[in-house]
């Protein structure tokens, strides 16, 4: 690559970084490091440098200290005198990301051994100052972040570095803020926001808005602080629209959620009824926003304009990926580690080319903002007679949170609630999790669910359901909440929340106002597989339950409906059903075997013969189901994926709901074989009569509930968009 080619892509990049397109920044200097003939010694330098802050930006952590690194290889190549002031300029990166406490790369003592290094180097004496800034911002140490801002704010303002003074300013506005002195607090937060509202990058604009904004509330001045709070946080969310793999979109959450928390409180803080629309607003706006962003661009093809070979290369990573999990099976204890290994690398490297699939395709999951409505256009587009219920933490500096809950009551007017939770409570809550995460079933101790579940649903929010009668539950959960099963609250004496009304979750209120395709068929596929090569234990009762299920059908839409079991050797396409043809029908029901890998969330598969359909294949086809029903186990568990922190549905949720489909019954935990099939014939029963899936479903329940362990129906879990709305 020549040298104004080098020049016009360098341009390119900082364009690119100065716009908030992070992801596209970051692909720019790839470019530069590997281009050819290779950079010269200082220009690599330079750009790995800046890589390194753009790593950092994305929360990228370790490649950001990776690209330092390499930094350090290359200082003996420079001329002699620039040698030191490089130097100082990685030790100043090195303690950022040492004393960042949300990074991977969190360690106080190697930024202070770093700092410590850098104070004996004195070509620019303002660095150790800005650092010690930083460390006492976290360390609330109010005053000292003034004092040593303001001297590394004298040498940068001497020397004309005007973006560092800025971030300065902000820092020592924050600081007097923190320490009630409003008018000093004013005075800086103006100055820095006057500078980068005009030349600071998108996520500079959204930090000194917001902390203007938290200035405005505290001082009462509830509405300006309610607009600047809601563009700042727009403002970070175009960043966040930046990256198009779940993952990434996750980790770059990670320490970006406490903008929410913030605008959360900056919304409460108007009070009355009005401040609870602000809260309930972003509370709903926190949770799943990739999902959001999904639903958003659900009509473009993931696979439009990619190059065919990479099409292949996945599919052939799919057949490896069969072929190891039914090594697997038969293999002896001696090979299982090696071949556990294989399948963990295959399915890693699958992963990275399905994201490296979605960052290149410029068109897919970014090319349409979200709807960001209001909670009162929201809830306008909720029909009676559902009524929301919605979840939001708040954590506690001690350990211990608070949790919002919000919700309609019987006058239609919003309400809310706050219910404190302790640390030994929260605990509690984990183990309740851990419990369900595990192979509950009728041994289990099902004693640890019903005091959190009680939690819940405080005296006041059932009071207002018991006004209610007909009331259907819409409920929003969030955080830890997801996958609880809340329909399961014994009311007392055995009398459950589910026998008095029927009870759907959904990832955010927010999925309301995504644009749904109506069904444009009413055919209906039902598709068996007892039992497969990976999974040697044999469903009996799948061909009856099919059966079953058929005759019901067929005897409501005859002609429509189509039904196949799948031998242990075939697979739905040798079926004559491929997964690109499941978007004739309106319903789809699967009776089988169920794979949920935590460490692999997205590995999820139905086991329809030798090959799983893993829910990744979703991504590159359209549904038009209004319900998909699996009769299998652990399908509706969730995953964290390391090193993130997001509200996202991790599993199969995320897949299936933008391929199209409208609601998901799945089970949270291993299924009871009679017990399924009793709620699926009675479900589908209740659907043939136009009865919608939750009061559907309720009524399955009801049928078994008291003829059957809690274990055996609670783990039934209807997720999706309201029929009624």
């Amino acid at each position: 690559m020549d040298e104004p080619s080098l020049r016009h892509l360098r341009a390119q990049a900082m364009i690119a970084f100065e716009d908030g397109r992070i992801t596209e920044t970051e692909e720019l200097y790839h470019k530069l490091l590997h281009s050819d003939p290779p950079l010269p010694p200082a220009q690599q330098l330079a750009c790995r440098q800046d890589r390194s802050t753009v790593r950092a930006l994305a929360n990228n952590w370790h490649g950001a200290m990776d690209d330092l690194e390499k930094c350090e290889t290359l200082i003996p190549k420079l001329v002699p005198f620039m040698r030191k002031p490089t130097v100082c300029v990685i030790l100043h990166a090195r303690v950022k990301l040492f004393a960042n406490p949300h990074a991977d790369t969190y360690d106080l003592d190697a930024a202070s051994d770093a700092i410590s290094k850098l104070r004996g180097l004195s070509t620019f004496p303002w660095l150790v100052d800005e650092l010690d800034s930083g460390i006492a911002l976290q360390q609330e140490d109010w005053e000292r972040c003034i004092r040593c801002s303001s001297k590394a704010l004298n040498h940068l303002e001497a020397e004309g570095w005007r973006r560092p003074v800025a971030l300065l300013h902000r820092r020592i506005g924050e600081s007097y803020l923190q320490l009630n002195q409003f008018d000093l607090a004013q005075e800086h937060l103006d100055a820095a926001y006057e500078f980068l509202r005009k030349f600071g990058t998108p996520e500079d604009v959204a930090e000194s808005e917001l902390t203007l904004a938290r200035l405005e509330s505290q001082s009462g001045k509830h509405d300006e602080a309610w607009d600047h709070a809601t563009h700042a946080l727009g403002e970070m969310e175009l960043l966040i629209r930046n990256f198009r793999v779940v993952a990434e979109q996750q980790r770059f959450l990670k320490d970006k959620l406490r903008l929410y928390d913030a605008c959360f409180d900056i919304g409460l803080a108007k009070g009355g009824k009005e401040g609870r629309k602000r809260a309930w607003t972003i509370a709903e706006r926190a949770k799943s926003f990739y999902l959001c962003q999904l639903l958003a661009n659900a009509n473009v093809q993931l696979f439009d304009g990619i190059d065919p070979r990479e099409i292949e290369h996945l599919r052939q990573l799919e057949e490896q990926l069969d072929s190891c999990a039914r090594a697997l099976v038969i293999c002896s204890d001696d090979e299982r580690e090696a071949r556990q290994q294989q399948q963990a690398q295959v399915s890693q490297a699958r992963q990275k080319l399905l994201s490296q699939i979605m960052k290149e395709n410029p068109r897919w999951a970014a090319a349409r903002a979200p709807v960001r409505a209001g909670i009162q256009a929201i809830l306008s587009a909720v029909a009676s007679p559902w009524v929301p219920v919605s979840y939001f933490w708040r954590e506690g500096k001690d350990g211990s949170s608070r949790l919002f809950i919000f919700y309609v009551g019987g006058d239609r007017e919003l309400h809310h609630t706050i219910v404190p939770w302790s640390k030994e409570e929260l605990a509690a809550l984990g183990e309740c999790r851990r419990l369900l995460g595990d192979h509950f079933g009728p041994t289990s101790d099902a004693d640890k669910l019903q005091p959190v579940l009680t939690k819940l649903f405080p005296p006041e929010l059932l009071e207002e359901l018991g006004k209610s009668p007909n009331a259907h539950l819409l409920i929003s959960p969030h955080g830890q909440l997801r996958g609880l099963p809340m329909h399961a609250l014994d009311l007392g004496d055995e009398d459950y929340l589910i026998e008095h009304w029927p009870v759907q979750y959904i990832p955010t209120l927010a999925m309301i106002k995504s644009p749904r395709a109506t069904p444009a068929t009413n055919k209906v596929l039902l598709m068996g597989c007892p039992a497969t090569p990976q999974n040697l234990g044999e469903l009996t009762g799948v061909p009856g339950e099919i059966d079953k299920l058929h005759s019901l059908w067929e005897a409501k839409r005859p002609g429509s409906v189509d039904s196949c079991i799948i031998p242990s050797e075939g697979s739905p396409a040798q079926a004559g059903y491929p997964v690109t043809d499941w978007h004739k029908y309106q319903m789809l029901h699967f009776s089988c075997h169920g794979k949920f890998p935590p460490e692999q969330p997205f590995d999820a598969a139905l086991c329809l013969g030798k090959d799983e359909v893993r829910v990744t294949e979703l991504f590159a086809v359209r549904l038009q189901a209004s319900l998909i029903t699996l009769s299998a186990c652990n399908l509706g568990k969730q995953s964290e994926i390391a090193g993130t922190s997001g509200d996202e549905w991790i599993g199969i949720y995320l897949p299936m709901l933008y391929a199209g489909a409208g609601r998901l019954l799945v089970s949270l935990w291993e299924a009871n074989a009679d017990t399924a099939e009793t709620i699926m014939l009675r479900l589908h029963s209740a659907r043939l009569d136009a009865l919608p899936a939750a009061d559907a479903l309720q009524m399955a329940i009801c049928d078994v509930i008291k003829n059957s362990l809690l274990a055996f129906w609670a783990n039934w879990y209807l997720v999706g968009v309201p029929e009624y709305a």
